[in-house]
């Protein structure tokens, strides 16, 4: 007769295939992580710069995404380019030209181009400066 610790052993590998399972994307193995690309903007000292407003464009289409930072990353100077949650906008395994805009008011301040793909699981960012530093 088995014991009740025997069926929980047996039962933990198949969970697990099940959670993998549950994570796949058109037949791949993706793993549960969760990516974001974030940039800093900072002013020449190295303060964080209050952006009043950000959006990244998909320069293709002219597509405007509106950023979606928290207020905490905000007063660290962290701006949301992109994430996984987005990545079906682009093709699976493409190369994607972005430009990233910061607003103060309604001047743009930050402008910055971006190369970002996609596996069919998570986002990459290919090319792009990710520390802008403003020139008071």
């Amino acid at each position: 007769m088995r014991n009740s610790h025997d069926i929980r052993a047996g039962f933990l590998p198949v969970l697990l295939l099940l959670v993998l399972l549950v994570s796949c994307n058109r037949n791949k193995l993706c793993t549960m992580e969760y990516r974001e690309i974030y940039i800093t903007v900072t002013d020449s000292s190295g303060k964080a710069v209050l952006l009043d407003s950000t959006y990244t464009e998909i320069v293709s289409t002219k597509k405007k995404i509106t950023g979606k930072t928290d207020s905490l990353n905000k007063i660290k100077g962290m701006y949301l380019l992109f994430s996984d949650s987005q990545k079906d906008m682009i093709g699976e395994n493409t190369e994607t030209d972005f430009k990233f805009f910061g607003l103060i008011g309604s001047a743009i301040v930050v402008e910055e181009n971006y190369l970002i793909t996609q596996d069919g699981c998570h986002i990459k960012l290919l090319t792009g400066n990710t520390n802008i530093i403003l020139k008071q």
